[in-house]
């Protein structure tokens, strides 16, 4: 590798490790890995042919292996189970329509938090007030301890960083790669040019589509858009993601391997997961706890251990696909 090319990756390195954690100490445990593994792998394959598989493939398990550190030193902070989503008292709707109505619930740091309920019952409402585009009627909602149901939206804007949303279509644009799609929210935010590729080829693996950057969204079944919408989410190192529907029009195995994906993603990123489904395997396979909504109203929120000891009908007609 040659000495210019060897500074440009250190630098692409540094600069993610900040992005990825925004903490001083991985400036030296950064170059400290980078510097050890590279050498490691001078010593015994030699200086020629170096290949950008392999740098990528340092680039990812330093990161990784940095962002799964963190994530455990971040459990042993007193605050580490503070909620992270606060919502008290929700209600909304569209014009006289109430669809929500006294809605109250948290969500807790690194769990996935599954919100379901037949259709129309206010899913995806919830969910769109809950990362701001809607505004409540009343009541009040929460991030990391910041109200945002009256936030101005620049303030509202600077909060949306710490999250990601993957939409229930995937929300794709057809005329874009699957790369350049993941790259949009990086270059809305003015990171720099030199550093998006890597960063892009990051995510991607992450979501085990490493090879598919260049393909049209067309070019790709329903599954991968899906991976690829995954990505995207997981652009800016979200604290929190957001899923609408991720399964819907998916196949059962299909289905079941983005379920895996999303406790992948949970276990190695530390990450907090809200997930809007109706998906009965799916809620079992990824729910650490769940809330129901029926009518406007919380039927049921708890651990999901605990749905078949609830005493409501309509809970066990739900989880038993029972017609009322």
């Amino acid at each position: 590798m040659k000495p210019r090319s060897f500074r440009s990756v250190s630098s692409v390195l540094l600069r993610a490790g900040m992005l990825f954690f925004r903490e001083d100490f991985v400036l030296f445990s950064l170059q400290l890995i980078w510097h050890l593994a590279f050498g490691i792998w001078h010593s015994v394959v030699g200086k020629a042919h170096t290949e950008r598989s392999v740098v990528d493939d340092l680039l990812f398990s330093s990161l990784l292996w940095l962002r799964i550190t963190h994530s455990g030193i971040e459990a042993m902070s007193p605050d580490s189970t503070a909620p992270v989503i606060e919502v008290s008292n929700l209600v909304a709707g569209y014009g006289p329509t109430t669809v929500l109505d006294g809605v109250s619930f948290d969500v807790r740091p690194r769990e996935v938090l599954v919100i379901l309920g037949t259709s129309g019952c206010g899913k995806t409402t919830l969910l769109r007030h809950v990362i701001g585009l809607r505004r409540p009627t009343s009541g009040s909602i929460r991030l990391w301890g910041r109200e945002i149901s009256g936030m101005p939206e620049d303030e509202l804007d600077t909060l949306r960083v710490r999250f990601g949303v993957a939409f229930q279509s995937g929300a794709l644009f057809n005329s874009l790669t699957a790369a350049e799609n993941v790259a949009l929210p990086m270059r809305e935010r003015g990171f720099d040019p030199d550093l998006i590729p890597a960063l892009v080829r990051l995510k991607l693996s992450l979501v085990g589509l490493a090879h598919a950057g260049a393909k049209m969204p067309a070019e790709l079944s329903g599954g991968m858009r899906k991976r690829v919408a995954f990505a995207r989410a997981l652009a800016l190192d979200p604290e929190i993601v957001f899923f609408d529907e991720p399964l819907a029009g998916l196949d059962p195995v299909t289905a079941a391997g983005l379920d895996r994906l999303i406790l992948k993603l949970r276990d190695l990123l530390g990450i907090t997961m809200v997930v809007v489904t109706h998906e009965l395997a799916s809620i079992r396979a990824i729910a650490d706890r769940a809330l129901m909504l029926a009518d406007g109203k919380v039927l049921f929120s708890g651990p999901l251990a605990e749905v078949d000891r609830s005493q409501d009908p309509r809970v066990q007609h739900f989880f038993r696909r029972e017609p009322e």
